[in-house]
């Protein structure tokens, strides 16, 4: 058996698993008006169902008995914080599927200067998948940032150097919240990059790399976030980037480059 910690799988991003034995079928269950909105006494090779939020694009990553993956905020919410229209990214028991910890991340206030449409009226939600490498989950937000997590949450306390969770997932000019929680999740840095970003981050020789609007980002891959490049290539980055056989490869709109 062997995790799947990030999109694609593993550096290599083969998309193909060593997994055998897997079901070729399932069957949901019978729809509910419950909160799960299953009956999952009526499902058949379904061990659990976790309720995400009423988008997701995301894919789920799993690393050492936990499961990482995006949403909106809809559904479910922490009661101690209003929905904005924004999203989430949920850490899940691998084997009962229960919630470890969340982190929300509120609706960007459109800037222009950022993105080029409507997207706080989309609903999207967290469409990036994690990369899990480390003690570190590195995800891009909804608001156009590169975000490293504890993948601990807040269970062993608030390690910084980011300091601000008792605000970061509340409305702009809401108070901060007064009791942090071991379900809420600790943020180790953020780094706002200004620009769209399509594609889930790489993770390879200690680096983090993300492709943006305008070209390529280059982060340390590790609990500081030093900004290490920022490549102007003259047209976007819609892919993830991918390094192989000792070259990284990016490509962009009109070019490949190794």
């Amino acid at each position: 058996m062997a995790d799947w910690p990030q999109w694609g799988g593993s550096d290599a991003r083969t998309m193909s698993s060593p997994e055998t034995g897997l079901a070729t079928s399932f069957a949901p269950g019978k729809r509910t008006r419950e909160d799960l909105g299953m009956d999952l006494s009526t499902a058949k090779n379904v061990r659990w169902v976790a309720r995400l939020g009423s988008e997701n694009y995301s894919a789920p990553v799993v690393s050492n008995g936990r499961v990482f993956i995006g949403t909106n905020d809809e559904s479910p919410v922490d009661p101690r914080i209003k929905p904005t229209g924004g999203g989430q990214l949920r850490c899940l028991d691998e084997t009962s599927g229960k919630e470890i910890w969340k982190l929300i991340v509120p609706r960007l206030e459109i800037d222009r200067s950022k993105v080029s449409e409507d997207f706080d009226d989309m609903n999207l939600g967290i469409c990036s998948t994690a990369t899990v490498k480390d003690g570190c989950a590195f995800i891009v937000t909804n608001r156009c940032e590169v975000m490293c997590l504890d993948v601990d949450g807040l269970a062993n306390g608030n390690q910084g150097p980011f300091m601000g969770e008792d605000k970061f997932s509340l409305e702009s000019g809401a108070a901060p919240m007064k009791f942090l929680d071991a379900k809420t999740g600790e943020v180790f840095w953020v780094q706002d990059t200004g620009e769209e970003i399509w594609a889930s981050t790489l993770v390879a020789d200690k680096k983090l790399y993300i492709g943006t609007r305008r070209g390529l980002v280059v982060l340390s891959a590790d609990r500081e976030g030093r900004e290490l490049a920022d490549i102007r290539l003259g047209s976007a980055i819609w892919s993830a980037v991918t390094a192989a056989n000792g070259t990284l490869f990016v490509a962009s709109q009109r070019n490949l480059w190794a």
